[in-house]
């Protein structure tokens, strides 16, 4: 659900922003065309200055509203009171011991509905709808904010085309011989080009980094994936390319720890998952299955596995606490893994819109426009 409400909303901005982003003249280079890109460059400006592309941030926040950081203790203070009063209510209303009247409180609140227990009285019912309400609340508030995370990633993928197509056209101009690739000697005059002072071996050293398979000559899939890392809100494509020609190789370790960065997100929702299927192995006696059957359910708020019950038909306190804190941290970090995977796709699609909306040859109208814009500016 998470997913297809982020997807729906970054699908949206997209298309609405998508006839901003043509901006192709009929002839020539369009990265030198600052006025075109400037006038639609959305909500992140493209500047160029000097022949040079450069990505801006937007305006910053107005002052006086609160930070992201803020809204997050504020949330997370609010679902503390919440399962507090949750608790304590269930407790005194149905006579069950804190550990599971905590456990109760998670699973009607975040809709899990593993069905382990249930009340006895009208009045906790009638509790227990209002619960279950604001817990619904807290999740719709939750999906508008990471909503608004991704809206504003799709609008660095917006910034991040414009670069990467000023990187093509920069590749364009250092391929001289037009043969669509860059030789040993074309990359040397580009690099010294851009005024870096290399000594003969550090220049052979940042050739061997853009020819990454040797053979001598530079693809533009290898321009593009040399310099793409270097690009960043505050730097120039030109500053991009001098960063890629003087990196020092990366050792295996430094590989690693760059891929668990970027992937941690994934690896915290491994361990989660692992934690979840240890457990049911370990304490509930399950075998694979079924404990995976528990962890991926209670995460997914499926709750298709319950924990076990002690004679007396109240839950262990070890078996609350643990199934309580575990689904109550799990299940965010479960949406927000998935949500991840669906904005790789929904940008790619943005992406893939902006080069089309790029490529495309502005009409006679737009020219038209563009003209007496650059006529204003000269006069």
């Amino acid at each position: 659900m998470l997913a297809i409400v982020v997807a729906s909303l970054s699908l949206s901005s997209a298309s609405n922003a998508e006839f901003s982003q043509r901006q192709r003249v009929a002839a020539g280079d369009w990265t030198r065309s600052p006025t075109l890109m400037a006038l639609r460059g959305g909500a992140a400006a493209v500047q160029l200055e000097e022949g040079r592309a450069v990505a801006t941030k937007g305006a910053a926040a107005p002052n006086g509203l609160p930070s992201r950081s803020f809204g997050y203790t504020l949330c997370a203070a609010i679902v503390a009171v919440w399962l507090c009063v949750s608790t304590a209510f269930f407790s005194l209303s149905e006579g069950w011991p804190l550990g599971q009247s905590f456990f109760y409180s998670v699973d009607t609140g975040m809709s899990i509905g593993f069905g382990a227990v249930a009340e006895a009285h009208s009045r906790t019912k009638l509790f227990t709808i209002g619960h279950v309400l604001l817990g619904a609340s807290a999740v719709g508030g939750a999906i508008g904010i990471f909503a608004d995370s991704v809206l504003s990633a799709s609008t660095r993928t917006q910034s991040s085309t414009y670069s990467l197509a000023a990187i093509e056209a920069a590749f364009g101009r250092a391929d001289t011989d037009n043969s669509g690739t860059l030789s040993a000697l074309e990359l040397r005059d580009a690099l010294l080009g851009l005024g870096l002072k290399l000594s003969h071996d550090e220049l052979e050293a940042a050739i061997r980094r853009f020819d990454c398979n040797s053979d001598g000559h530079v693809q533009a899939a290898e321009f593009l994936a040399a310099v793409t890392p270097h690009l960043n809100a505050n730097a120039s494509v030109e500053a991009a390319i001098a960063a890629a020609a003087q990196q020092r190789s990366r050792g295996r370790l430094s590989v690693i720890a760059r891929l668990l960065r970027e992937q941690r997100l994934v690896l915290l929702w491994a361990v989660w998952i692992g934690a979840g299927i240890a457990w049911g192995m370990r304490c509930e006696g399950w075998d694979l299955v079924t404990a995976a059957y528990f962890a991926v359910g209670g995460l997914a708020t499926g709750g298709l596995q319950a924990p076990s019950l002690s004679r007396d038909g109240t839950l262990p306190a070890s078996s609350a606490l643990f199934v309580g804190f575990y689904c109550l941290s799990g299940i965010p970090i479960f949406a927000l893994t998935l949500g991840q995977y669906a904005n790789v796709l929904v940008q790619r699609l943005i992406s893939a819109r902006e080069r089309r909306a790029i490529s495309r040859p502005i009409s006679a109208e737009e020219y038209s426009f563009a003209e007496g814009v650059f006529r204003d500016r000269k006069s």
